[in-house]
C-alpha cells in the first residue's frame, strides 16, 4: 500500500502545477501580435553654425529617418526662443522614409556666443529629441 502513495505524493503537486502554469489562453496567434512603433532616428542633433555677424538669417537642416514599422508623427516642435523659425513635415513618415526638419535661426539683436534648443515630440516615443544650434554672433 505505501508503494502506490509514493507515487501519487509526487504526482499530485505536479499536475496541480503545470495547471497554474497554463492559465494563459492557447490561442498562439494572439501571443505573435507585432506592436506597431515609430522611431525617429535623426542624422544628427546639433549643428555648429561658427562665427556669424549680427543680423544674419542662417538656416540648419536635421535629416531623420523612420526606422519603425508603423508611420512617424511629428506631433509638435518647440523651439527655445522666437529667434528660430521651423518647419517641418505636417504628414506622416512611412517606415523606411526619411523627412527633415529645418531650423531657421534669424541673429539680429544677438550677441556673444548662442545656444538655441529644439525639442521634438513624436507619436515614436513619449520623451523629446533634443535638437541644438550654436553659434557666436559679432
Amino acid at each position: 500500500m505505501k508503494l502506490y502513495l509514493l507515487p501519487s505524493i509526487i504526482l499530485i503537486p505536479y499536475v496541480i502545477g503545470c495547471q497554474l502554469l497554463s492559465t494563459g489562453d492557447d490561442n498562439s496567434e494572439n501571443s505573435a501580435q507585432i506592436v506597431e512603433k515609430t522611431i525617429l532616428v535623426p542624422d544628427k542633433t546639433e549643428h555648429d553654425f561658427g562665427d556669424l555677424t549680427s543680423g544674419e538669417e542662417v538656416a540648419a537642416i536635421f535629416g531623420f529617418t523612420n526606422n519603425g514599422n508603423a508611420p512617424l508623427i511629428i506631433e509638435d516642435i518647440k523651439a527655445g526662443c522666437g529667434c528660430t523659425n521651423l518647419k517641418y513635415p505636417r504628414h506622416p513618415i512611412p517606415p523606411g522614409e526619411r523627412g527633415s526638419i529645418e531650423v531657421t535661426f534669424d541673429t539680429r539683436g544677438r550677441h556673444g556666443n548662442q545656444r538655441q534648443a529644439v525639442r521634438v515630440y513624436s507619436n515614436g516615443s513619449e520623451e523629446s529629441i533634443l535638437l541644438v544650434i550654436r553659434a557666436n554672433v559679432r
